[in-house]
């Protein structure tokens, strides 16, 4: 059996002898972080935002490495004004995956439109003013 850690081919009794991982339970523990990001994908296609934020948090905690449900949680983010959470997803996805990461292009936007991002923010801040008023 191979690794899925560290993908040597030596596995014994379901124990990885190079990287000490237990195979079995991390290939669970991987099928359950995509079943949850396909579950937060789900709700943020139906703009349920909050509980696409949860579920995406709980598959990150299966597998950090799960970069398509970072990235996806720091667009939720995102469209809900939390620019720097979104940014600390992206920043880690992308310093774990260097190529094909959509989270670059995204940390490119944001440097690119950050005088817009400002502005809305400032936008924001009025209009909650004029709300304790």
């Amino acid at each position: 059996m191979k690794c899925p850690n560290c993908t040597k081919v030596n596995v014994i009794n379901n124990v990885c002898p190079s990287c000490g991982v237990d195979a079995v339970l991390f290939q669970r523990t991987s099928i359950l972080s995509c079943n949850l990001y396909n579950k937060g994908l789900t709700l943020a296609k139906q703009r349920d935002l909050s509980g696409a934020i949860s579920v995406l948090n709980k598959s990150i905690e299966f597998n950090k490495n799960n970069i398509m449900a970072r990235n996806l949680l720091g667009l939720v983010y995102f469209e809900i004004g939390y620019i720097g959470d979104a940014l600390r997803h992206w920043v880690i996805s992308s310093s774990q995956v260097k190529e094909n990461n959509d989270a670059i292009e995204y940390i490119d936007r944001l440097q690119k439109h950050s005088r817009q991002l400002e502005q809305l923010g400032d936008a924001v801040k009025i209009y909650n003013q004029a709300l304790d008023t």
